[in-house]
């Protein structure tokens, strides 16, 4: 759907066509420059298109049994893009032969670009550590690897102007701090303990967000 998009659907009362730029992010965008790659192009289609991949985590890669490859849509000689073989030690049983299909793979050998939540991470994952398995194939794409550090407007986020909280503080008068949590206390019907820490967590739970310290 997202490649056919741009292509077929009227928006602000024309089609993009077929001069775009894909923005991926990871695994379950990852096999749009695939299907670039696969599909499109070999017909004459987004030839001058491009697609940059973002990865947020490389803990997640999309991988399923082999079996599924002819779901993808992708033409046969394709599935060296997608080809993913688990080492002996992380197979299920002894007749297990590792075989499947890594989504996420599949984009990192096809994007046009690859970018990170950071400078930090985009090296990162190109280490035994931190690649999960692909480090090796990351460290084969370092040319078009860069990490864009995440943020924030400091604008809109700053508490001592935000319209969206009771109170305002700053680094200065960090007062309204506490009457903020007070006002998030009654909200939410627990009792006012200037005492009592209030945590507020925002993600999955997932071992990688810190669930087990909080």
């Amino acid at each position: 759907a997202a490649c056919e998009a741009p292509l077929v659907l009227p928006l602000g009362g024309s089609t993009y066509g077929q001069n775009c730029l894909f923005l991926v992010n990871d695994w379950h965008a990852s096999l749009v420059p695939v299907l670039l790659g696969a599909k499109y192009r070999p017909h004459g289609v987004y030839k001058d298109a491009r697609s940059i991949l973002v990865i947020h985590n490389m803990a997640h890669q999309g991988v399923e049994a082999a079996t599924t490859y002819p779901n993808l849509g992708l033409p046969p000689e394709w599935y060296g893009a997608v080809e993913w073989v688990f080492p002996t030690w992380a197979r299920t049983h002894p007749l297990d032969n590792g075989l499947a299909v890594n989504i996420l793979k599949g984009a990192i050998v096809t994007a046009d670009r690859i970018v990170t939540v950071s400078q930090g991470y985009s090296w990162e994952i190109t280490t035994v550590e931190g690649g999960h398995g692909l480090n090796e194939l990351l460290s084969s794409r370092k040319i078009v690897l860069n990490g864009v550090t995440n943020g924030i407007d400091v604008d809109d986020w700053d508490p001592a102007s935000d319209k969206c909280i009771p109170f305002h503080y700053s680094v200065n008068d960090l007062s309204g701090k506490a009457q903020c949590k007070a006002a998030l206390q009654k909200e939410l019907g627990f009792a006012i303990r200037p005492d009592c820490p209030l945590i507020g967590f925002i993600g999955r739970l997932d071992y990688q967000k810190g669930t087990d310290l909080i």
